[in-house]
């Protein structure tokens, strides 16, 4: 995560995440594997054709896709997915929405380990999006960068001093 590498590391003091488009994240963007791995998730195989394989996320992100969908399927969505026949389109939705949850419980974790108090809040009521979770991050010392580097106030313009 780009917050917690120089050079925004030394000047960002809090955020406001609110991250959308979870079904289209691959694995190697993702800044915490570790944490789902440690629960379970991502364990790689080898593929039929050798390579390597993670189908958990990719699973991951077919059941966020279900649960965006807010009056079930089209015709072309899914229709052939072996998940939606076994478990019926109202559970694949729930499980996408937990399955979004695992990926900010994941982030906000990630940010607890680079100096950052995080709590997963949800911003509107489900109606209006199913991609309503967002990550309030504040750094714990905000006059402090990763390394420890205690950083010059910025200074203020006369005109806005005398707002």
């Amino acid at each position: 995560m780009a917050l917690c590498r120089l050079p925004l590391s030394d000047y960002v003091g809090g955020a406001c995440l609110a991250p959308c488009c979870h079904q289209k994240t691959k694995r190697e963007q993702y800044c915490n594997v570790p944490y789902l791995q440690r629960h379970g998730f991502c364990q790689t195989h080898r593929g039929l054709r050798g390579n390597t394989q993670d189908n958990d996320f990719r699973t991951f992100g077919m059941l966020i896709n279900m649960s965006r969908a807010k009056d079930g399927l089209q015709d072309f969505e899914y229709k052939k997915s072996v998940m939606l026949s076994l478990l019926g389109f109202d559970r694949a939705a729930d499980l996408g929405r937990k399955a979004r949850r695992v990926l900010e419980e994941g982030r906000a974790v990630y940010l607890r380990e680079h100096g950052y108090d995080v709590h997963v809040v949800r911003y509107c009521d489900p109606s209006v999006t199913s991609d309503n979770l967002a990550l309030i991050a504040k750094r714990r010392s905000a006059s402090q960068g990763v390394c420890g580097a205690v950083l010059p106030p910025v200074p203020m313009k006369k005109k806005d001093r005398e707002l």
